[in-house]
């Protein structure tokens, strides 16, 4: 079964109906809105979050009655489903196959791990065509932005040069101890150097075995897997960090939510904010669960009390998992409002 597949069963799995299926498609598409990051939160589905920032709606379809042809999927509403037996074995079978897929983080590396698989091909083949003097050569990346960041970090003389390319090969090797022989090798021969041209995703598949259709899910999830372990270990992982965006606005934090919350640390009221930049309340509110979700240490007090909190907290856990917004604010009336209740779902492991 293709991996694609049992990712939206996945995403569909979780959503038990309560989400449609476009609902996974802009999850799964990497939609910065934050109902849709919120969903993923909530869902715990962020690790597939912008996976697959190319999907159509009309390939949602295609999946969901291919999935349905086979007994995965059943429908419960107007474009919601539920996974069946048959699905979830099929989930689990998968999963023992490609543990891998475990690997994945989208929300927090998936524009990072492209970024930096960019700059560290091109660097490579860089690196290595100076050293070689072969003369010119045709950039793997065509970017030129990229090309730009990777000529600002070739050093000027030979043996720097040299240093480099070993402490590389050194952390590359490192990284990928990790994986079984043919992962590494799947990574390994898409890199170009002077002496050889690197495969595409498709033939690295090809060559070690993998379903085509599911390399580029292979590659995120390892690219996903090397940046954690370079997390990790800065120091022992030096030269790859170089490699890295640091940037919080990389993992999928809106530029216009960053520019909120520059705003708050200024200590702007929302309203004040909304003002000053001449956006709806809602819209910085959208912004304040962004914001929520991806910083662990923000506060949330300014704009709920304990109590309502609590309120809220009890009457899910009266009702279960599967409660909507609308019945918290039926059940708990005029003191409490979406955005409160949003703002407390946003951080529903405290």
């Amino acid at each position: 079964m293709k991996i694609k597949h049992v990712i939206v069963l996945t995403v569909l799995k979780r959503f038990k109906g309560e989400r449609t299926i476009y609902g996974a498609y802009h999850l799964l598409q990497g939609k910065k809105s934050a109902q849709t990051i919120q969903d993923g939160h909530y869902y715990t589905l962020l690790p597939y979050f912008g996976l697959f920032p190319k999907i159509k709606r009309e390939e949602m379809d295609t999946i969901a009655a291919a999935c349905m042809e086979s007994g995965y999927l059943k429908p419960c509403d107007k474009d919601c489903y539920l996974v069946t037996e048959k699905g979830d074995i099929a989930i689990r079978d998968t999963l023992a196959e490609t543990p891998i897929i475990r690997r994945l983080n989208g929300f927090k590396y998936g524009r990072t791990g492209i970024l930096f698989w960019q700059r560290f091909t091109l660097f490579i083949q860089s690196l290595t065509q100076l050293l070689s003097q072969s003369g010119s050569f045709i950039p793997i990346i065509q970017d030129r932005a990229i090309q730009k960041w990777v000529k600002a970090r070739i050093p000027n003389q030979k043996n720097k040069r040299m240093n480099v390319l070993r402490q590389l090969h050194i952390e590359l090797k490192q990284l990928l101890e990790r994986f079984p022989d043919r992962y590494a090798l799947f990574i390994v021969l898409q890199l170009t150097s002077e002496k050889k041209v690197g495969y595409t995703s498709a033939q690295a598949a090809h060559t070690c075995g993998f379903n085509v259709e599911d390399a580029w899910i292979i590659h995120q999830a390892m690219l996903h897997e090397m940046l954690e372990e370079m997390e990790k270990n800065e120091k022992k992982i030096p030269v790859l960090q170089v490699f890295i965006e640091r940037d919080s606005k990389s993992a999928g934090w809106t530029k216009s939510a960053d520019q909120t919350a520059r705003l708050i640390q200024q200590g702007h009221t929302l309203d004040q904010i909304a003002t000053k930049r001449k956006l709806k309340r809602s819209t910085i509110e959208d912004h304040i669960i962004e914001i929520a979700l991806q910083q662990p240490d923000f506060s949330i007090k300014p704009y709920v009390t304990e109590e309502i909190k609590h309120k809220i907290y009890a009457f899910m856990k009266e009702k279960g998992s599967s409660v909507k917004l609308r019945d918290i604010k039926q059940a708990l009336g005029d003191e409490v409002s979406y955005f409160m209740i949003r703002l407390v779902l946003a951080r529903k492991e405290e």
